[in-house]
């Protein structure tokens, strides 16, 4: 009598998985879009932090943000115009959400005063609502110029339990957010690809 096993395949992890892929001219459309859209976040922190210890010096003054929603799209379109001219297909992806009450602990944690920003917000959730605004800048310019859109702040608004995807900053992803974002750019990849 013969005891034959099969070997089973090992599980690869996801790592492995894409190390096994082979890097093609889709893949380097989606690294340039994905860029371009981890260098607007960076930029839209930016927007709140640099000009949140004038707000809390005096919050009665009129703050405008250092980059007007107008101008980000303006800068969008001119970014788009250049990935054209290369001949580089530009996506667009919307940005995960943050968390107003975490970024507010986390920029008021050196002793700015976060009573004198209130009265300036109003309240906590214009930080998301900020953030909000400028990540719809971009979806609406992917619908207008008929560009391909990742719905990342979608799938992430999804989630019931969306806090464990956001770091303890508020800006930020934990490990489980990355993931979900690399979850939500592969299926969109597969998808097409």
């Amino acid at each position: 009598m013969s005891t034959t096993t099969s070997a089973q395949p090992a599980q690869l992890t996801r790592n492995e998985r894409l190390d096994r892929l082979p890097f093609n001219k889709a893949h380097r459309k989606l690294l340039v879009a994905s860029g371009i859209g981890w260098a607007f976040d960076a930029m839209d922190v930016g927007l709140v932090s640099f000009v949140v210890a004038a707000i809390a010096a005096d919050p009665a003054a009129d703050h405008q943000p250092h980059t007007k929603r107008e101008t980000f799209r303006q800068t969008l379109e001119s970014m788009l115009n250049v990935l054209y001219r290369q001949g580089v297909q530009p996506v667009l992806m919307s940005l995960p959400p943050i968390d107003p009450r975490r970024y507010l602990n986390f920029i008021c944690r050196n002793g700015l005063d976060r009573s004198a920003i209130l009265r300036w917000l109003g309240d906590e959730d214009m930080i998301y609502r900020h953030q909000e605004m400028y990540s719809d800048a971009v979806t609406q310019l992917a619908y207008a110029e008929d560009l391909p859109l990742i719905p990342v702040r979608e799938e992430f608004l999804n989630d019931h339990k969306l806090m464990r995807l956001i770091a303890a900053d508020g800006i930020h992803l934990t490990m489980p957010g990355y993931e979900r974002l690399f979850d939500t750019l592969a299926d969109w990849l597969r998808v097409r690809v």
